[in-house]
């Protein structure tokens, strides 16, 4: 089971006391300090900060990858059946569905419910009816993305029995108005149905205790929503308005239009990054073993965006040898005798014969050692 922030009910829900996000959440709004990773700092960014208690001083560890982490979570992923899944979640058919279900509440006060209930069962029908031609939509777009995928992908750029295209080269595609046909189409029954539904649900929320549907338009206001940024992320993929994002298409072999995913991201998230992190916080600060490169800051201030605080002398850099870091405190001790073995033969090496002691900030030196020692079997 599972919830999100649009579908949580929080302290009306029954379970909220024994709730382990509230719980954990609840504790972290108590902390001096909180370790997290660099996907929840994004991932808090992009929900409000409504995941993580206010901070003002920020550390990351191996902020090498945070620019990269950057640009996978403030740009666009969607897959074929994310969409598809969304689409069933609200209308599967006449049994299954989070409308077929508020239709059948609604269905049991049919006779005291007057024009108005009439009217509500009537809206869900029509709006039913509007999902299903959006699955049938989307069905004709993939097939025809991924026709143009499997002709256009570079053999250069594919692994394996992925299909990999980079699709700014898709505009000037034939065919490509075609695409853009259905997107639009698409796009105006994303609108259609979803200013339906967020009439519905607001009517019915006035009068929800009478249906028991408290429940029901939770659930559904989450799915709206993700149905509202799935049509936001297909139309952006689709008219591809910004320069500064790259964008392309992957599918697999096997499973054809039905693997297919769209992908959108931004070249250059420095501006983000100072808005949300070094502009916001009282303080940063960045470690990494490999920040700098021939002992200079440059490159990495320069994919940040820090060139303007480097020169107001708001930023500061420290290089230190790795000697004065480690010291005596890394020790490897490994097999007086190293024979070739495969992978699962290796960890059991490790594990039973070798003896590595090191400070946590240190493992990635000493399984960069362990792995240079398995490569020249020494």
């Amino acid at each position: 089971m599972e919830s999100d922030a649009d579908s949580c009910l929080n302290r009306n829900c029954p379970w909220f006391k024994k709730c382990f996000y509230h719980r954990a959440k609840q504790n972290a709004n108590t902390a001096d300090v909180i370790i997290t990773n660099h996907s929840l700092l994004f991932t808090d960014m992009k929900a409000e900060n409504r995941l993580l208690p206010g901070y003002k001083h920020l550390i990351i560890d191996e902020a090498h990858h945070f620019e990269e982490v950057a640009s996978k979570h403030l740009g666009i992923e969607l897959h074929y059946y994310t969409l598809l899944n969304t689409l069933l979640w609200l209308f599967k058919d006449s049994r299954s569905g989070q409308l077929s279900n508020l239709r059948f509440r609604l269905q049991k006060h049919e006779e005291e419910g007057g024009e108005k209930l009439k009217g509500w069962i009537e809206s869900i029908d029509r709006t039913c009816e509007m999902l299903v031609e959006l699955k049938e939509e989307w069905d004709q777009l993939t097939e025809l993305l991924y026709q143009l995928l499997s002709s256009r992908s570079d053999p250069s750029q594919s692994e394996g029995n992925q299909l990999v295209f980079p699709d700014q080269e898709g505009c000037a595609s034939p065919g490509w108005e075609k695409l853009q046909g259905i997107e639009e189409k698409m796009h105006h029954l994303f609108n259609e149905s979803l200013k339906r539904l967020d009439r519905l649900m607001s009517e019915i929320k006035e009068v929800q205790e009478v249906y028991d549907a408290q429940s029901a338009l939770t659930d559904m206001g989450g799915t709206v929503k993700e149905l509202t940024r799935h049509r936001d992320s297909l139309h952006y993929f689709m008219t591809m308005p910004d320069e500064n994002t790259v964008y392309w298409m992957e599918a697999g072999t096997y499973n054809k239009s039905r693997s297919l995913q769209l992908n959108c991201v931004p070249i250059d998230v420095s501006s983000l990054l100072q808005q949300y992190f070094f502009d916001a916080k009282d303080s940063v600060i960045m470690t990494s073993a490999t920040l700098s490169v021939g002992k200079s800051f440059d490159y990495t201030c320069e994919q940040l965006g820090l060139r303007s605080e480097e020169k107001d002398g708001k930023l500061k850099t420290v290089h230190c040898h790795h000697r004065s870091i480690i010291g005596n405190r890394l020790w490897l001790s490994f097999p007086g005798i190293f024979r070739p073995c495969g992978a699962g033969a290796g960890k059991r090496i490790l594990s039973r014969s070798s003896f590595l002691h090191w400070p946590r900030l240190r493992w990635r030196r000493a399984a960069a050692c362990w792995c240079c020692l398995r490569r020249t079997g020494c």
